[in-house]
């Protein structure tokens, strides 16, 4: 088998803003409608990834992130998306942005799964996508340009593979 390495997308240009508990489905759009930073230091790290099979999500914010390799995309599949965020109905209060994130990916952690994935299905869904990985593996090389949650519940299960090489970097 060879090495397969699990990078995060680059940075996403979207403000963090104070919103109310309903908010956030739309801030949720907007982050995954939004562009990515192009950062010259990120660029630069590609080069060592060079002739990888590059591999990422359907989210806009990770195909554009693979577009900064001088390679092409060798294959996107919505199996590596994010891990869903719940979120609720009720307006409740005003707090910053990442402190919602904060509260509603702990309390889907906790089994809260309104408007989103199951924390257990999105468990299944990053088995499937690391049994993906580890048979693409078997030939080349693999980059997959994912996201935080996914890619870490994606190494967890290749690490229950007895035959894996992992490389987890977040940029």
């Amino acid at each position: 088998m060879k090495k397969i390495i699990l990078l995060r997308h680059a940075k996403v240009a979207i403000k963090n803003k104070i919103i109310y508990a309903n908010e956030l489905k739309d801030y949720i759009k907007q982050y995954n409608e939004a562009n990515i930073i192009k950062d010259s230091n990120f660029k630069i790290n590609t080069t060592n990834h060079k002739n990888h099979i590059l591999i990422c999500s359907t989210l806009k914010r990770s195909i554009q992130t693979s577009q900064l390799f001088d390679q092409k995309l060798d294959f996107s599949n919505n199996l590596f998306n994010e891990a869903q965020l719940p979120y609720t109905n009720k307006k409740l209060f005003k707090l910053p942005i990442n402190i919602w994130l904060i509260i509603f990916r702990t309390l889907w952690f906790l089994s809260y799964n309104k408007n989103s994935q199951s924390y257990s299905q999105t468990k299944k869904r990053a088995k499937e996508a690391a049994n993906i990985l580890i048979k693409k593996s078997k030939e080349n090389d693999i980059v997959l340009i994912g996201h935080g949650i996914m890619n870490i519940l994606i190494k967890k299960e290749l690490k229950k593979s007895k035959d894996y090489n992992v490389q987890f970097k977040i940029l």
